[in-house]
C-alpha cells in the first residue's frame, strides 16, 4: 500500500492534508465542469448547424442558392461598379430606402442620380419621385396622377 495520494492533474504521489485535498477536489471538479461546458457547447453548436442545414435545404429544393441570392449579387455587383465611395453609400441607402430591383437601380446610375439629386433645388422632393416609381420623362403626363400617390 502507498502513503501518499495520486494527483490526477499532473500524475504524482502527493502526501495529502485535509487543504490539499479539498485543492484536489476543487480543480478536479473545475476542470470536468470546463470539458463538460465544451462538449455542450460544441454539441449545441452542431445541432443549430445542422438544423439551420436542414431548413435551407428543404426551403430551396436542394439548389445552391436561393432566388433572391443572385439578385443580392447583382445589385451587390452595380454597386461595386460606382467609383465614388460616397455616391456608392447614396445608392446603398437610396436601394434600400426604396426597395429596388437590380434594374431599377441600373437605371439610376446610368441616369446619374446621385449627381442630379445633388443639383436638384429640391432634392427631398425628386427623392420622393423617385422612390414612388416616377419616371421624370413622363412628369407632366401623369402629375395628376402623382399627386394621388405620393406623399407631398
Amino acid at each position: 500500500m502507498w502513503k501518499g495520494k495520486f494527483c490526477y492533474l499532473c500524475g504524482k504521489l502527493r502526501d495529502m492534508d485535509f487543504g490539499a485535498l479539498i485543492q484536489q477536489v476543487e480543480k478536479i471538479n473545475q476542470v470536468f465542469t470546463d470539458n463538460a461546458a465544451k462538449a455542450i457547447n460544441r454539441n449545441l453548436t452542431a445541432r443549430k448547424w445542422l438544423t439551420g442545414f436542414y431548413i435551407v435545404n428543404y426551403e430551396q429544393n436542394g439548389s445552391d442558392r436561393a432566388k433572391y441570392g443572385e439578385k443580392t449579387l447583382q445589385k451587390m455587383a452595380l454597386l461595386l461598379s460606382v467609383e465614388d465611395p460616397i455616391a456608392r453609400v447614396f445608392y446603398e441607402l437610396e436601394t434600400i430606402k426604396g426597395t429596388w430591383t437590380s434594374r431599377e437601380l441600373k437605371r439610376q446610375i446610368d441616369t446619374n442620380y446621385y449627381i442630379r439629386s445633388g443639383i436638384s433645388r429640391n432634392p427631398e422632393k425628386m427623392s420622393r419621385y423617385v422612390q414612388c416609381k416616377i419616371n421624370f420623362f413622363f412628369q407632366d403626363f401623369n402629375a395628376n396622377f402623382a399627386k394621388t400617390i405620393c406623399p407631398q
